[in-house]
């Protein structure tokens, strides 16, 4: 098993050569890096030749659930291109520029952060007088990657994708635009049902990290139980124990593993859980079990991630991955159900 730390001081270069595909950079932005290749990694591909199959090392769920599905969480590497991403941060940037860094949500989930919505003609705005009406207007190379990851949803993860059209059937939700510091948290939870419908997806930008899948708690998926059924109802694991505490973020060590599930927050942790590998470029997509049943939260700065790669021989080879967090842009996408 190899280990490899990714740290700031390895990305310099390469994202200080991707700041140059700009004609014009934000004021506040800062050149950000890239980490360190992973076996197979790719260059970053072209707006025309993203991958479109997502790839399953980025997905580790060796400790997963009894009733977690592969195909409801998944990532897709080098979705876009860097003259991409290197537009959609500019944009972004400077959307948020004149922005504090707010140190907590009304839902407590996400401290140290910005958030703006973003919207694109499709969203109901029309083509004329779009432009001219927004401040600080997304590039049309921006929208144009909006658009391509919708389209990509829609026909990807979506019943009616044999449909001519799909995407037009689809009532998508204004995006959001996230920039997490370095030391903020968002933690477990699951995104409410009330206001968005069954994918919740991420385009990564400017930092990787490891997003975490647990259980979630009974509590938390309540709201949900009318949308989402169980695929396990035949379990007959211990129901779970729950833990008090005005810091859910702390998860306490816990001495057997055997002891059952236990409600912590918002999720059940000596549970399982699965983890994402989130590098810039990819796109994560959450449906299902995912969606309704699990929580998600980012890991801080210099978790690990376990990659395995068994794809040339048959036989299973396994890296460990530091992943040292910087600053990260993110762009979430929800669909407004039915």
């Amino acid at each position: 098993m190899r280990c490899i730390t990714l740290t700031k001081q390895h990305l310099v270069s390469r994202y200080a050569t991707r700041r140059s595909l700009l004609t014009s950079t934000s004021s506040t932005g800062t050149a950000r890096t890239r980490t360190k290749a992973l076996p197979s990694e790719s260059v970053s591909p072209s707006s025309s030749q993203h991958c479109g199959s997502p790839k399953a090392e980025y997905v580790n769920d060796s400790k997963a659930p009894s009733n977690f599905l592969p195909n409801s969480a998944l990532v897709y590497q080098n979705f876009i291109s860097e003259q991409e991403a290197a537009a959609l941060e500019n944009d972004l940037l400077q959307r948020m520029r004149r922005k504090r860094f707010e140190k907590g949500h009304w839902d407590a989930v996400i401290t140290d952060y910005k958030e703006v919505e973003i919207a694109v003609p499709s969203d109901g705005n029309g083509d004329a007088g779009f432009i001219s009406n927004q401040k600080n207007p997304l590039s049309i190379l921006s929208c144009d990657v909006i658009e391509r990851v919708r389209d990509h949803i829609a026909q990807t993860h979506f019943c009616q994708k044999n449909e001519e059209n799909v995407g037009s059937a689809i009532h998508w939700l204004p995006c959001h635009a996230i920039h997490l510091k370095k030391d903020g948290q968002l933690t477990a939870h699951v995104d409410s049902i009330k206001f968005s419908g069954g994918i919740v997806a991420g385009l990564s930008l400017m930092s990787p990290s490891i997003m975490r899948l647990r259980p979630a708690s009974p509590t938390e998926i309540s709201e949900s139980e009318d949308s989402m059924k169980s695929t396990n109802e035949s379990d007959e694991s211990p129901p779970p124990t729950t833990i008090f505490t005005n810091n859910p973020s702390r998860i306490p060590v816990l001495d057997d593993p055997k002891d059952g599930p236990i409600e912590f927050g918002k999720s059940l942790i000596n549970a399982g859980h699965v983890d994402l590998y989130l590098p810039p470029f990819s796109l994560y997509v959450l449906t299902g079990v995912s969606r309704y049943l699990y929580t998600h939260e980012l890991l801080p700065s210099g978790s690990h991630f376990i990659y395995n790669d068994g794809s040339a021989t048959g036989t299973s080879t396994s890296t460990t991955i530091q992943v040292d967090r910087d600053d990260r842009l993110s762009v979430i996408f929800r669909d407004a159900g039915h």
